[in-house]
């Protein structure tokens, strides 16, 4: 499932419960990465949530701990680091992968 904005993707959350991971872009329209994880974590603490962005500022680190997110933001070459840390099944990680490339 792909969205367009934070509004979407808190929506599109409250309608598919059973997502198992989010690969959240911090930069994004309508509600901001951070604030839509936030409102996510509202209804749903277990989902993991993967903080991406096509650069990281300062104080994103410490932006994405507050909101909820896994791991730092990162570019979307490290991200598959972050999907092996995030302990999920090996199999969902290389599927994710082959749809992210």
């Amino acid at each position: 499932i792909q969205t367009n904005s934070g509004i979407e993707a808190i929506e599109l959350c409250q309608k598919n419960p059973d997502i198992d991971v989010i690969l959240m872009d911090i930069q994004m329209p309508g509600n901001n990465g951070y604030e839509a994880t936030r409102k996510i974590r509202e209804f749903n603490k277990e989902v993991v949530i993967i903080a991406q962005t096509a650069f990281a500022l300062s104080g994103d680190q410490e932006k994405s701990i507050e909101a909820g997110l896994v791991g730092t933001p990162h570019s979307i070459i490290p991200i598959q680091k972050s999907l092996e840390n995030a302990k999920l099944d090996p199999q969902l990680v290389k599927a994710l992968m082959s749809e992210l490339f």
